[in-house]
């Protein structure tokens, strides 16, 4: 963002559609042919990711991050298609909406300690597919590094 290069910013959008997860060649949503398909957003889903970096001295960076995450769960017929997709949507269920806000503060105490507190906040909709059920949770964390090869 800045052409001393303080500060950058990452955007990522990403869409996973029903019919990656759903069809009759891959009926588990999670394989093929023993490789690992997919994403934690799931089929079904969307993410819009926005992180920010700013790097206030040389031992000092600071990162923002907020991410919207939605996630389908319904259920198709699980039949061969002429286009390869779900035939059609047997229970619609409600869908999981999560907001989340983290930030992090990279202090490189020493040459050989880096210290790391963190907080975020997150907001869940209709956890775990259930309807009406929200949630709210916090994070604090504190990390230290310890780089001994110097």
């Amino acid at each position: 963002l800045t052409a001393d290069g303080a500060n950058d910013l990452r955007i990522q959008y990403e869409h996973i559609p029903a019919a990656y997860g759903r069809h009759g060649s891959w009926v588990s949503g999670l394989s093929l042919n023993r490789l690992l398909r997919g994403s934690a957003v799931g089929p079904q889903g969307q993410s819009l990711l926005f992180e920010w970096n700013h790097t206030v001295s040389q031992n000092v960076r600071i990162n923002g991050l907020a991410q919207y995450i939605m996630s389908g769960n319904d259920q198709y017929t699980v039949t061969t298609s002429s286009t390869g997709g779900p035939d059609r949507v047997v229970t619609d269920n409600p869908q999981e909406q999560r907001f989340l806000l983290a930030t992090k503060i990279y202090w490189q105490v020493k040459p050989w300690l880096l210290a790391v507190p963190q907080f975020g906040y997150e907001h869940i909709k209709n956890f775990n597919f259930i309807r009406g059920d929200s949630r709210e949770n916090f994070l604090a964390a504190f990390d230290l590094r310890f780089n001994l090869n110097l």
